[in-house]
């Protein structure tokens, strides 16, 4: 694909509803774009992984929501920048990020800063009334690559395409302190993350198991236990 194609398609993206047109790969691009100068003014690239905490951390270090780009998303956008810059991704346990995935897409929260599901009436079904049934009708044995983005594996935004981890650095959400002094050295200052996107106070996510629902969310993201090493 030559340049004066790229410069076409990005003159038909203008408004929004040519963008929404797109094939995904053609709006991360038009996006990388626009994010660029932040990822470079801030000297980092922060791969905001949904329901990982990112929303905050954009903004502490961004100041605002970014968007949710694969690694390969910025590495096809912006060679250069992903190349010469440092990444940073947070990881999540799977079993958590399940829980919070669900309650998010049933909140259908429509956050000032862009985090919010696109089409929430999807998720009024009654596969979502529970979610014991979401898990047990609705995830089961899905394919989820062409999901919603909070139900997408791990994997899928911090590995590149041969299968190797495509961040600089990677934290834990859970372990504040494995990406805190990363963020500061790269920074040059310690930023304030203030946690902006929780839907409302949540119960431990392991009261929200049965062991069938445990093994279910085990096999949906087999790849992300295996790779980032959690437990229930």
């Amino acid at each position: 694909m030559n340049q004066s194609d790229i410069n076409a398609k990005a003159i038909a993206a203008s408004t929004g509803f040519a963008r929404r047109a797109l094939p995904r790969s053609w709006r991360m691009w038009l996006l990388a774009q626009r994010r660029a100068h932040l990822w470079k003014r801030a000297g980092l690239i922060f791969i905001h992984v949904p329901k990982n905490g990112g929303t905050s951390i954009n903004r502490a270090i961004y100041g605002r929501f970014m968007g949710h780009f694969t690694v390969d998303d910025v590495a096809r956008a912006r060679p250069g920048l992903y190349a010469s810059l440092p990444s940073l991704a947070l990881t999540r346990n799977p079993w958590a990020r399940t829980f919070s995935a669900y309650r998010f897409a049933r909140s259908g929260n429509d956050m000032a800063d862009g985090a919010a599901i696109a089409v929430p009436e999807r998720y009024r079904t009654a596969s979502f009334a529970s979610f014991e049934r979401f898990v047990v009708e609705w995830l089961d044995g899905r394919d989820l690559s062409r999901e919603d983005p909070v139900f997408r594996p791990q994997c899928a935004f911090i590995l590149r395409s041969g299968g190797n981890i495509g961040v600089t650095h990677l934290g834990r959400l859970e372990e504040p302190a494995s990406y805190a002094g990363f963020l500061e050295t790269t920074l040059g200052h310690r930023p304030f993350i203030e946690h902006l996107n929780r839907t409302s106070a949540a119960p431990d996510y392991r009261d929200a198991y049965t062991p069938e629902m445990r093994d279910i969310v085990a096999r949906a993201y087999a790849r992300d236990i295996e790779r980032f090493h959690y437990d229930f």
